[in-house]
């Protein structure tokens, strides 16, 4: 039987989730926004703007805005007990906690403003696996129905491209706004935060990604930071959020 959550139980599940982390007691604001709530959608379309709240509450299960995490629980999808092979509603809101406080408001925090720089190195270092990623992978929930919506492969690849190409050229469109920048931090947040994503591929890559940056900034220049040392902070930056006890 699929199950969605209600804004009552997420935020009931949030508060455990919060008592049971590292989360308690830290000033992280995590706020539920009911898309079956008129006073919520009035509230997410004054924050962004009425097409990008309209997104959002179509498909997103939730998202890091001016550093407070959204979660929307309608999105957040599962099943009424246990279910080979299939998650429960609760068990999809943890992942959804993990992937946006640890992969976009840990990550955000503890890059401070330096963030938007890291995440434009990865895509420069990264083109061909983020494309891939948003065009055949799991990138592709984060795409826009107009791309989304086309089936072949090749034809998708090509909106995609074109979709990039346009942005590059609106002055008007911030960083974070970016189709490219949104599928690097979701590649991020994906591999890094969530349960289950642990492919040391994956790891290693954003492992040297940060690395590389951490080198590039002058207090840090000489002093010959290694990848051992970066996974100690990704292992410290998890348990400042996430540790349970």
């Amino acid at each position: 039987l699929e199950y969605t959550l209600t804004k009552d139980e997420t935020i009931k599940l949030i508060e455990k989730f919060k008592a049971n982390t590292k989360l308690k007691g830290k000033d992280v604001d995590i706020i539920v926004l009911s898309k079956n709530s008129e006073a919520d959608q009035a509230l997410l379309t004054e924050l962004l703007n009425e097409k990008q709240a309209e997104e959002i509450f179509k498909s997103a299960e939730g998202f890091v805005h001016e550093g407070k995490v959204y979660i929307i629980p309608e999105n957040i999808g599962g099943v009424v007990g246990v279910v080979a092979g299939k998650g429960t509603a609760a068990n999809r809101l943890v992942n959804t906690l993990f992937h946006e406080i640890l992969g976009h408001y840990g990550l955000r925090k503890f890059l401070g403003d330096l963030y938007n720089t890291f995440i434009n190195r990865f895509i420069k270092l990264n083109k061909k696996m983020l494309d891939k990623y948003a065009v055949h992978g799991a990138g592709k929930d984060y795409l826009p129905e107009s791309v989304k919506s086309i089936t072949d492969p090749d034809e998708r690849m090509d909106a995609y491209n074109k979709l990039k190409e346009d942005q590059k050229g609106d002055k008007d469109i911030a960083d974070h706004q970016r189709i490219e920048f949104i599928m690097a931090e979701e590649y991020i947040a994906r591999n890094f935060a969530e349960f289950g994503a642990r492919d040391p591929n994956i790891i290693g890559r954003i492992v040297v990604a940060l690395r590389n940056f951490i080198s590039s900034i002058p207090m840090f220049k000489d002093m010959g930071i290694t990848t051992d040392q970066v996974k100690v902070i990704m292992a410290e930056l998890q348990q400042e959020y996430i540790g349970g006890k």
